[in-house]
């Protein structure tokens, strides 16, 4: 190969680098987008639950209602603690 060739060749580190870069932008802005849907989905599901909850006329019902609303994340589950409990409690 000719210098004017390698010259004009494409720099592998930097093209390297430059994917790198691209794959986490794009696994930042998929966590981002996630995020967001969980936050949102869980703001749903919390204020249906205080809905059943007023509904409710079983003081039983009520409770259970009231606790599921209350349960830390992952309970039941075997899971740890994650962050999304904060937006249900």
């Amino acid at each position: 190969m000719s210098k004017t060739a390698t010259k004009d060749a494409p720099d592998i580190p930097e093209l390297s680098r430059q994917l790198l870069q691209a794959q986490e932008e794009e696994r930042g802005r998929i966590s981002r987008e996630l995020h967001d849907e969980t936050g949102q989905t869980l703001m749903v599901l919390r204020f249906h639950l205080e809905m059943l909850s007023g509904d409710m006329r079983n003081a039983d019902q009520k409770a259970k209602i009231q606790e599921a609303r209350l349960a830390p994340p992952g309970a039941g589950t075997g899971r740890g603690h994650s962050p999304a409990g904060a937006i249900i409690g």
